[in-house]
């Protein structure tokens, strides 16, 4: 009977012992397996990473987001648009007689643009500049040019361009001071108008 009882603990001891290498092998199949994914994953690079990314069993995928614009503090200000359109405002040949001058008045809003030539036919040098009002009134008291709004002088051929900087009257002056023959001008300018609208 005693024997009996011996080989019955002896069996139970071996099923507990049995039991738990189970258990642990178990566990440690559960580790490497981790360790394998882990290992694939790798470490994240936060200023290359522009994603989401899935892990799992299999090899890691990462899903790119291109192009992906993410609302900002002023998202919600009202947008504008601007809408242009181009006008030619001057296009005439001119006669400037010499010591004098010829001017083309040009009604602008803050932020036209304007850009043209106005070129001698014959290939004699002139003066060009464009004022606004002051300027323009200060140029006929005392013959400054110190506030021309652009100034090229001494060429046969120059290249006009200026943006209106305030809603005003300017004025496009072909100068023959100090020449003593006529001057004979071609000018085109195109004005490019920008008004910008709410949306």
């Amino acid at each position: 009977m005693e024997s009996e009882e011996f080989v019955l603990a002896v069996v139970g001891t071996a099923i507990a012992a049995l039991a738990l290498l189970v258990g642990y092998l178990q566990l440690k199949k559960k580790e490497a397996r981790t360790t394998h994914v882990q290992a694939n994953v790798g470490p994240i690079d936060a200023s290359t990473h522009v994603g989401p990314v899935h892990v799992d069993a299999r090899p890691i995928a990462v899903l790119p987001t291109l192009n992906r614009s993410f609302p900002s503090a002023t998202s919600q200000e009202p947008k504008r648009r601007t809408e242009r359109s181009r006008e030619v405002v001057v296009e005439d040949v001119v006669d400037v007689e010499n010591a004098s001058h010829a001017v083309f008045e040009l009604d602008l809003c803050e932020g036209d643009r304007v850009k043209g030539v106005a070129e001698e036919q014959t290939g004699q040098e002139f003066n060009a500049f464009v004022f606004d009002e002051e300027g323009y009134a200060e140029f006929s008291r005392t013959g400054d040019t110190t506030d021309a709004v652009f100034e090229s002088e001494d060429e046969s051929s120059h290249a006009i361009e200026f943006v209106a900087t305030s809603d005003d009257t300017h004025y496009v002056v072909l100068d023959t001071y100090g020449k003593q023959n006529n001057r004979t001008v071609r000018v085109r300018l195109k004005r490019t108008h920008s008004a910008r609208l709410e949306r």
